[in-house]
């Protein structure tokens, strides 16, 4: 489940993952919020917030993920998540080693310092 999250710059997509992340999440939520901003912006910049009752990625959602990440690989300029669990920021990692942007993961406790790390300027 996907719930927006708001106080961000224009150009940053930004959600609270939860529970399990779906294709309908990918497809009727993440996906046109990134296209969206990318109508308007050269890239985009993502906040992935995984809550502690994240339960994991359907495998139809995680293709989706796979797919579109790699018709975007210069799409985004910045990626942070925040994670609970060592497993989870070492799949995460996996999935956006192929991006040439900055990405960093988080522990749901440092909140603060991704907020810091994300809105540096390059």
């Amino acid at each position: 489940m996907l719930t927006e999250l708001t106080g961000f710059d224009h150009d940053v997509v930004a959600f609270k993952v939860s529970q399990q992340l779906t294709y309908e999440d990918m497809t009727s939520t993440l996906i046109p919020a990134i296209e969206q901003v990318l109508a308007d912006h050269v890239c985009v910049r993502l906040w992935l917030q995984f809550s502690r009752d994240f339960t994991g990625f359907s495998l139809k959602a995680l293709w989706s993920e796979t797919c579109f990440n790699l018709l975007h690989l210069d799409d985004f300029s910045k990626i942070v998540v925040i994670a609970d669990t060592k497993e989870m920021s070492a799949g995460i990692i996996s999935l956006w080693t192929i991006s040439a942007c900055p990405f960093k993961v988080f522990a749901l406790d440092q909140t603060e310092q991704a907020r810091g790390w994300f809105t540096q300027v390059a």
